[in-house]
């Protein structure tokens, strides 16, 4: 099984049943019973499985990822949260209640520039792709005469503190804080 992780196997192994612990190390035999519990625990802590009555299952969260056939990362690896741009912006959009516009935001983390404002909107415009920003049609005035006005963004799901990265070279989006990858989808012609 070199290249898979545990908790990816136990997930599908979960589908559509609602087992014990031991019943679930007899379905995967690959993995020693130990490796299946810490596949369960990292489950169960990023919301995916629930164990009720010692009988383990998904939630509609595992049954979704389950769904979507999502990449699980190991927790234990995650990179330590630098003070980017990005992390900055995502924490002052979550304090602000999840709904900024560019310039207001580069104004509270008291950033400006140019260089910045497209950087965020190339990262906005990512996130929405996935469905974790949405777009509103109404725009917030701008201060030039031909301004066509600022988008307002607001956050549609928000998985946690740790800013999502965006890999435009890999069509993805990576969560931090559950370990899901969700892939870009294709561009409409």
């Amino acid at each position: 099984m070199s290249g898979r992780w545990v908790a990816e196997d136990v997930l599908r192994a979960l589908a559509g049943v609602v087992v014990s612990r031991a019943e679930l190390a007899q379905r995967l035999p690959g993995w020693r019973p130990e490796q299946v519990s810490a596949g369960l625990r990292t489950l169960r802590v990023n919301g995916l499985a629930v164990a009720v009555h010692r009988q383990w299952g998904l939630t509609a969260a595992g049954v979704s990822a389950v769904d979507a056939d999502v990449t699980l990362r190991p927790v234990g690896q995650a990179k330590v949260v630098k003070r980017t741009l990005r992390q900055r912006a995502w924490q002052a959009l979550r304090r602000r209640g999840g709904k900024v516009t560019i310039p207001d935001l580069l104004r509270v983390m008291d950033g400006d520039g140019r260089e910045n404002a497209n950087n965020l909107a190339k990262y906005f415009n990512g996130l929405e792709s996935v469905g974790i920003l949405i777009r509103l049609k109404r725009r917030v005035a701008g201060t030039a005469p031909t301004s066509p006005g600022h988008i307002v963004w607001v956050l549609s799901v928000d998985p946690g503190p740790k800013a999502p990265v965006w890999r435009p070279s890999k069509r993805q989006v990576f969560d931090p804080n559950t370990g899901i990858i969700h892939p870009i989808p294709p561009r409409r012609a």
